[in-house]
């Protein structure tokens, strides 16, 4: 059975990556230290640029998911996925167009804050604020597995441990850098998701002898579907279910999430907010791109010799690190 394992230059690069996280928020922290207030920690005092924080949107719904989770499973099913682009066009343009000038109108910082007002009712801003604190750390658990079980993996440390360790670092950057801290992370974070993808498919490309080879052992394994308008509820995936259930999703996350909306309110002026949101269109088209063919590289790779037959993976979340 093949041995796979971090190398010296592997453990820098992680241990850089968490130790810059780090120092973000420390940063943010000192240079703030002189003017901290609730809306400088919640909003950076709607000082923001449009783009950082458009970056961050994708981050915030995308980074291990899309890294991991997604690979995985045009993996095991398909290119199917690559319509949930069409999915987040949809719930954009609704926030961008319906959502948010609403919120820029009521001058609102959290979704609660606007259920309050629409009520006249703190209760209903208590209960729905209890039911997000319960989605989030369900949401939560499963960004934090992905990576940790993927980095356990490889390097063989036990996965509770890489969960304390990753959560520990976001929580400390978050909790002394405030907003600020966040969407700068964000940044770096999806420019080594793109660049990280871009390697993988260019080495993958590269290892399968080009694009005609690698999409000819995809499509022989049956992992090109780029329409299913099948109907029945055995399948996984269908044009049908990933556009109705990925717009609802989306719609939940763009339209009336409070970590979205919090980053809404930290952009000064309507116009930026809606530029931000609508950067989002062909951002994660593009993320979404990027991991529908690293998931057919994979595939491709591994096709005749799926790995977690050999006893090489537990499940198939973890064939993502295979190839790095």
């Amino acid at each position: 059975m093949a041995v796979y394992g971090f190398m010296a230059a592997d453990y820098i690069v992680l241990i850089g990556f968490l130790a810059l996280s780090t120092s973000i928020g420390v940063f943010f922290a000192w240079s703030d230290r002189r003017q901290q207030s609730n809306k400088t920690f919640l909003t950076a005092n709607k000082q923001l640029g449009w783009v950082p924080v458009s970056l961050s949107m994708m981050a915030s719904f995308l980074s291990s998911i899309a890294i991991l989770g997604l690979p995985s499973e045009v993996f095991v099913h398909g290119s199917s996925l690559w319509m949930g682009a069409v999915s987040s066009t949809i719930a954009v343009i609704l926030a961008a167009y319906v959502f948010l000038p609403m919120y820029y109108k009521m001058d609102i910082t959290s979704i609660n804050e606007y259920l309050e007002r629409r009520f006249n009712s703190t209760a209903v801003r208590n209960v729905a604020s209890g039911v997000f604190i319960v989605q989030t750390l369900l949401y939560m658990g499963v960004v934090l597995y992905g990576p940790s079980l993927a980095l356990g993996s490889v390097t063989g440390i036990p996965v509770w441990m890489t969960i304390v360790l990753n959560g520990l670092v976001c929580t400390f950057y978050t909790a002394i850098g405030g907003i600020k801290a966040v969407v700068w992370t964000d940044v770096i974070q999806m420019i080594l998701i793109y660049v990280g993808y871009i390697m993988v498919i260019i080495s993958g490309l590269h290892h399968l002898g080009g694009f005609g080879n690698m999409w000819k052992l995809a499509e022989e394994g049956g992992r090109i579907i780029v329409f299913n308008f099948s109907f029945s509820a055995y399948e996984t995936y269908t044009t049908w279910n990933v556009i109705l259930s990925w717009t609802i999703g989306w719609m939940s996350a763009y339209c009336a999430s409070q970590t979205q909306v919090q980053r809404y309110s930290s952009i000064a002026s309507l116009r930026d907010a809606r530029r931000a949101l609508l950067l989002n269109v062909p951002g994660v088209a593009l993320t979404l791109l990027l991991a529908v063919l690293s998931g057919l590289i994979i595939f491709a790779i591994y096709k005749d010799c799926d790995p977690r037959l050999l006893g090489e993976i537990d499940k198939a979340d973890q064939v993502r690190a295979l190839p790095i």
